[in-house]
């Protein structure tokens, strides 16, 4: 009996939020192969063509008042309601990493959703999270203790911290040791596709 072969899937890395686009933009630069998506907003002018950008703006709310205009920023207390065009870039014809910073909103709250997602209609994905850096502040750290608590239930997440970096590379400038962090993030990425770490 002849068997059908067995199909490769196309492996499509999403960024979630301002730190998950950046990783993204990175892996793109160095010759990672693979589908990129960015998920954030504002837009990314000076995204390469080779990734895909799709705008999602927080629900917002006001905070403080600076020059007599008040400051827009993510309302963290308002759920996310996945877009029914970002279900749409998920199916089981793919496998997906998700890549993300916990403490916002776009990057916590939709990494949760899409974990549940993908693991309820059996896609393959891993996630890559960062958490947040001691400078950041108690309601960011507080946001990402209580995603990764919801996570929990997922064997293919794993996290970076970069705050274990900082004495080694505290010295550098601030661009300099978020390069680092993008490096380790890409070693991460890569042992993801050499084991096939891929889980539903």
């Amino acid at each position: 009996m002849k068997t059908e072969p067995t199909k490769i899937k196309n492996t499509i890395v999403v960024g979630l939020g301002g730190a998950g686009c950046n990783i993204v933009e990175y892996l793109q630069k160095n010759g990672v192969e693979a589908t990129f998506i960015g998920i954030s907003n504002p837009e990314r002018p000076n995204f390469s063509s080779d990734i895909r950008f799709i705008k999602f703006v927080p629900p917002q709310m006001s905070l403080g008042e600076g020059s007599g205009k008040f400051l827009p920023v993510s309302d963290m207390n308002q759920p996310l309601i996945l877009p029914q065009n970002i279900k749409e870039l998920f199916t089981s014809d793919n496998r997906y990493i998700l890549l993300a910073g916990l403490g916002g909103y776009t990057g916590t709250y939709m990494v949760e959703q899409l974990s549940d997602f993908m693991k309820q209609t059996k896609i393959e994905f891993a996630v890559i999270c960062c958490l947040p850096l001691q400078f950041e502040g108690k309601q960011r750290k507080a946001v990402a203790r209580e995603a990764q608590t919801k996570l929990e239930s997922h064997v293919n997440v794993t996290y970076f911290d970069p705050n274990t970096l900082s004495q080694q590379y505290g010295d550098r400038s601030l661009e300099d040791f978020f390069d680092v962090c993008n490096t380790k993030v890409l070693d991460i990425f890569k042992r993801f596709a050499h084991y096939n770490l891929w889980r539903f």
